[in-house]
């Protein structure tokens, strides 16, 4: 406990040991004064007595006869003198002077003399006995009372003693565990009481943090240690000075030397002094730092996230007024990446972003900010240049150059490549439609088979507004049923009759227009309206079928995103149960973009069409990802050869070699092989020599309707002559 704490209680208790002192003070002088009274009343009685006994003669009656008696004389003043002191008490007669002014009672004098003399002796002899009594009995009291207080002082003295020895205790134990560094400094700057965090903190050995020493002294070996502030001496000093002469609370945030960061809260004291609080808040610091960088950059590269881009990129456009220097916005996505998360997780999709993120940094200047946006799309920022659209284009080419080159992601080399829409910025703009102009650049990449970049031109905003109607129209066509069915046959090579035919879906509007595949079909894909688009097609296609005769197929193409839904396996078998069309009657087909998409997902599910008796048809071969290991995974019933080779076989030797050998390859694997495209007999005699098994094109007619395929008893005689 502090000397100053000891020294206000001692002082307590001696203020009221005082009080008590004048209190029985009074008392004691009360007592004395009675004693005094008592005592010099009964010595004037006495010595009246004495005088009277001397002198017998010397009353008042013959005090004036007797004038020349100067022993007389000086008699009767004494007694005169004892009667007025006696006669000021109140209590004691004077018989003299009562025999001088009553003539009846100077008879008597002379014989009552005696007896009132003695009374008045027993009078004052047991007044003055009383008043000592009394002053005694006070006296005695008073001393009891003092050694009572006294008793009881020191009780309380010791009792004081000890709560401030446990509150000293209490207060040394909670400096001693509290999580805060602590001291207090007086008025003189001296250190009053720290705690072992204070020292700990700044490496204070013990016997330098001592009560009593100076503050300046702290700060030599403060400044002479690992623990100092960043700042000069003579700042923080001032600093601390300011704050304490302010007289308010002040707290602050000092960084030390060693990489600290310490919160000192000072709290000035009414004395010029001060308490102060000091905290460790060097892992909370960093441990906000780590939150907002987080808040504003990705988890899992490290580059700013869409917030902090959002940020950078609305800087830039507020910089335009003052450099004028057009900047441009790239969007760029990975090719096939979703593959590689498919077929060898998401571990190895989440090194391809890190990877990947590491080689767009190394094409871009230090001006330049790149982001990424969420999956694999990011996106880049390039600064103001004199020529935008060249520097934008040779920067869009170092992106492709670098990505096109393969990636070793767990001991296997995978190839991606990117996709890059740009967008250039020379006017005020908000965020928002910058990134839209970029991703539409972007969305046109990936129209046109993407590994490319385009630039934003306003046409494809108008594309967009386009795109956006039509997709209206298809939801309302597909709730209203304006699709139809038109359907192509494929021939049998062998017998030139009709093996199959192929459902080819067309959307008839009420205006009387009609809208072809390529262009809804994409956009369905896109809106996900192909689900329930597809749902319609295969029951039309299997009602349609049930009506033809038992040995034709009919033939229905999914799509990636059908095979993706997990209630495709319910639509085909609630299609087949409605229209009671036997399962060996129904043929799907299947890309090779589908599989790539799905691979880990398709084997399954064709495995279990297979089992129902469905059959399956690779369509396109060729045109997509040609890998022949699908050939191994799953065994296709038949192999369908792209349009784009049987049209050009003739002209191109490549195209006749390509189908030629896809020809070969199903007689090897006992598939069967579908021409596409055929046009003309020149074309029909090439496939029947190279030994395709079956051919679909327009020389045996084009995609008509049921009622026109079917016509009466639903034969096709003028396709079997032609066929001949």
């Amino acid at each position: 406990m502090p000397d100053h704490m000891i020294q206000g209680t001692a002082v307590e208790l001696s203020w009221r040991t005082a009080r008590k002192l004048r209190r029985w003070s009074l008392l004691v002088v009360t007592s004395m004064a009675m004693m005094v009274v008592g005592a010099t009343g009964a010595s004037i009685w006495l010595q009246r007595n004495e005088a009277i006994a001397a002198h017998p003669k010397a009353t008042s009656e013959n005090a004036a006869s007797n004038l020349d008696d100067g022993t007389s004389q000086q008699a009767v003043e004494s007694i005169e003198t004892a009667d007025r002191v006696l006669n000021a008490f109140g209590t004691v007669p004077n018989p003299v002077n009562e025999a001088t002014t009553n003539p009846t009672a100077k008879q008597g004098l002379t014989q009552a003399a005696p007896r009132d003399d003695w009374a008045l002796q027993v009078f004052f002899v047991l007044f003055g006995a009383v008043s000592v009594l009394a002053a005694v009995a006070m006296l005695a009291r008073y001393v009891a009372g003092q050694i009572d207080h006294m008793e009881q002082a020191k009780l309380t003295t010791a009792r004081k003693n000890a709560e401030l020895e446990t509150a000293h205790r209490q207060l040394d134990a909670a400096l001693a565990n509290i999580s805060l560094g602590v001291c207090f400094f007086d008025g003189d700057k001296k250190l009053v009481v720290s705690n072992q965090k204070y020292r700990e903190i700044y490496n204070l050995p013990a016997e330098v943090a001592l009560p009593g020493t100076p503050v300046m002294d702290l700060m030599d070996h403060l400044f002479a240690s690992d623990r100092s502030p960043r700042i000069r001496r003579d700042q923080y000093i001032y600093l601390r000075d300011k704050m304490v002469d302010s007289g308010k609370p002040h707290q602050t945030v000092v960084e030390l030397m060693s990489g600290q960061s310490i919160s000192v809260r000072h709290q000035p004291m009414p004395d010029g002094g001060w308490i102060s609080t000091h905290e460790d808040i060097t892992e909370r610091q960093q441990a906000d730092l780590h939150i907002r960088f987080l808040a504003h950059h990705d988890g899992l590269t490290g580059l700013a996230n869409r917030a902090l881009f959002i940020e950078e990129l609305d800087s830039a456009v507020a910089g335009l007024s003052r450099q004028q220097q057009t900047f441009a916005v790239f969007m760029i996505d990975l090719d096939r990446f979703k593959n590689v998360n498919d077929t060898l997780g998401h571990p190895a999709g989440d090194q391809l972003l890190r990877e990947a993120a590491q080689r767009l940094k190394s094409a871009l200047c230090e001006t330049d900010v790149l982001a990424r946006l969420g999956g694999d799309e990011f996106a880049i920022i390039q600064a103001g240049e004199d020529e935008p659209r060249e520097k934008a284009a040779g920067l869009a080419e170092r992106i492709l150059a670098i990505m096109r080159e393969p990636f070793d992601i767990g001991s296997k080399l995978i190839s991606v490549g990117a996709s890059i829409g740009i967008a250039l910025v020379s006017d005020m703009a908000k965020s928002s439609d910058i990134l839209k102009m970029a991703d539409l650049a972007l969305y046109e990449v990936k129209a046109k088979g993407r590994s490319d970049f385009r630039f934003f031109e306003a046409a494809m905003l108008a594309a967009l507004n386009d795109r956006r109607v039509l997709e209206d129209q298809l939801r309302v066509a597909i709730a209203r049923g304006e699709f139809e069915l038109h359907y192509q046959a494929m021939i049998d090579v062998s017998t030139g009759r009709q093996a199959g035919f192929e459902a080819l879906v067309r959307w008839n509007r009420p205006d009387g227009g009609c809208v072809m595949p390529d262009r809804f079909i994409p956009l369905a894909e896109e809106t996900g309206l192909i689900v329930p688009l597809g749902e319609w097609i295969l029951r039309r296609a299997c009602a349609d079928a049930a009506q033809w005769p038992a040995h034709i197929k009919v033939s229905v193409n999914l799509s990636p995103v059908q095979l993706a839904h997990p209630d495709l396996l319910r639509s085909i078998l609630r299609a087949l149960a409605d229209s009671s069309l036997s399962p060996q009657r129904l043929e799907l087909e299947i890309t090779e973009t589908a599989l790539f998409k799905n691979d880990a997902d398709c084997t399954k599910l064709i495995s279990e069409l297979k089992t129902l008796g469905i059959s399956i048809a690779l369509d396109d071969f060729g045109t997509g990802y040609s890998s022949l290991s699908y050939l191994t995974m799953i065994a296709f019933d038949k192999i369908k050869i792209d349009r784009s080779f049987t049209m050009n076989m003739i002209a191109r030797a490549d195209c006749a070699a390509i189908v030629a050998a896809v020809v070969a390859l199903g007689h090897s694997l006992k598939t069967q092989t579908v021409a596409e495209g055929v046009e003309t007999e020149q074309q029909l005699a090439i496939l029947r020599e190279a030994g395709v098994t079956m051919v679909q094109g327009y020389l045996f007619g084009r995609p008509c309707p049921v009622s026109a395929l079917l016509p009466d008893d639903r034969s096709n005689s003028h396709l079997f002559a032609k066929a001949a």
